[in-house]
């Protein structure tokens, strides 16, 4: 942004990733650089589409690029966009409820983690409940998504990557309660 390099800067942010709001999008602003909001629903984490925008909305110079599976998703966002932009107390209620809930476990897909001794990808596993939510049954028990879960089941706990995460999540834990809702899913799909 210092640069004077770039016009725009393309940047994660959302009410649970929210840190450029405190230096990096002032910074934009002072140099004049375009602030472009990358997952602004934390990249399928967030189904409150409503509160996610309504934050996003709070910031008037910033664009938002979502990623959009259905025509559905698009009205739910313009709907956002049309009608009242702040936020009601009870949808900060429920914001601050999602970050108490997200915040301490939440993969920012940084892949600080990695390597993985095991090859594992860490991250794809850590928020995979997302791909539960997204794809049908025929692609997620099949394909890359199964031989991704099968590499997490055979994680050894050997810790290396929570050394290495900046966010310090209990990656080791997150990644047998992943294989273990997979596993439950596949269940329920057979």
């Amino acid at each position: 942004v210092k640069s004077a390099r770039f016009e725009t800067i393309m940047f994660p942010f959302n009410f649970i990733t929210c840190e450029a709001a405190d230096e990096l999008l002032p910074l934009a602003r002072e140099h004049d650089v375009g602030f472009i909001v990358m997952k602004p629903l934390a990249g399928g984490m967030l189904d409150n589409v409503t509160i996610a925008f309504k934050y996003i909305f709070q910031f008037p110079d910033v664009v938002s690029i979502p990623g959009i599976e259905k025509v559905c998703e698009m009205e739910e966002i313009l709907r956002v966009l049309e009608g009242p932009r702040q936020m009601t107390e009870a949808e900060q209620r429920e914001m601050q409820q999602l970050r108490e809930e997200l915040g301490t476990r939440f993969c920012r897909r940084c892949d600080y983690c990695l390597p993985c001794t095991k090859e594992i990808p860490i991250s794809t596993v850590m928020t995979s409940g997302s791909l539960f939510k997204r794809l049908a049954p025929a692609l997620l028990f099949s394909d890359w998504v199964a031989e991704t879960m099968e590499k997490a089941a055979s994680c050894t706990q050997c810790g290396e990557c929570e050394e290495r995460c900046p966010y310090h999540l209990p990656i080791r834990e997150m990644i047998v309660e992943q294989v273990d809702q997979y596993q439950e899913e596949k269940r329920k799909y057979q």
